[in-house]
């Protein structure tokens, strides 16, 4: 079973409650919404380097998908120039984009996602989660285990990588580099939130087994 890092917090409420609902639930419906379509087409122009491109993609994504809002796409589109010209300004090495995490934490239980972009600093690497910044972001089990992710994933001591959120529009940036200690708590923690998932899950095929029809 995967856990995406954004649903951790959520997992940790009621991680029975969490894993129920995800065994049961049959099919997963992915909402298309301005803010997915401002991500996608951050990560386009992360990958191709083309201002135009982009911003024609994310017109053309808003017709695709019968987005009509006139002020939430002019709010969009403002964003997406804001930080195309902020990434530009500031002179950012990128090394990646809409970069994927498989960090196991046991019982075949997986922290899954994708970070929205990983960078090259003068102090070594930099992880940006690109999303709104929500109070104690610092706190969130998650941040602490994407750096050692990320560490493990470029072969870099964890001590050279940072963990941050950046708003989409490029306004606020924040970033945090936690100690080794920090960083095993917080994977003690989720190892048995983990643990809670799998027995839930488990438990919830059992029954299927057990008491459904065939």
């Amino acid at each position: 079973m995967r856990i995406s890092h954004r649903q951790l917090a959520e997992c940790q409420i009621n991680p029975t409650e969490w894993a129920l609902n995800q065994v049961n639930q049959s099919e997963k419906i992915y909402r298309i919404s301005y803010e997915r379509c401002l991500r996608e087409e951050i990560n386009r122009f992360h990958r191709h380097k083309d201002v135009k491109v982009a911003r024609q993609y994310l017109r053309e994504k808003f017709l695709k998908h019968k987005l009509k809002n006139n002020s939430r796409i002019q709010e969009t589109l403002t964003c997406l120039n804001a930080y195309m010209n902020w990434f530009q300004s500031e002179g950012i090495t990128t090394i990646g984009s809409r970069v994927p995490i498989n960090f196991g934490l046991g019982h075949e239980v997986i922290l899954g996602g994708f970070i929205s972009r990983v960078d090259m600093t003068f102090k070594g690497y930099r992880a940006i989660l690109l999303e709104n910044i929500p109070p104690g972001w610092d706190k969130e089990l998650r941040m602490p285990l994407i750096q050692r992710s990320l560490a493990r994933s470029y072969h870099r001591p964890e001590d050279k990588f940072v963990v941050g959120i950046q708003e989409l529009d490029a306004r606020a940036l924040v970033e945090i580099s936690y100690s080794i200690a920090t960083i095993n708590d917080a994977e003690q923690i989720v190892r048995q939130l983990a643990e809670e998932v799998a027995r839930a899950a488990n438990e919830s095929d059992k029954y299927r087994q057990t008491y459904l029809p065939i």
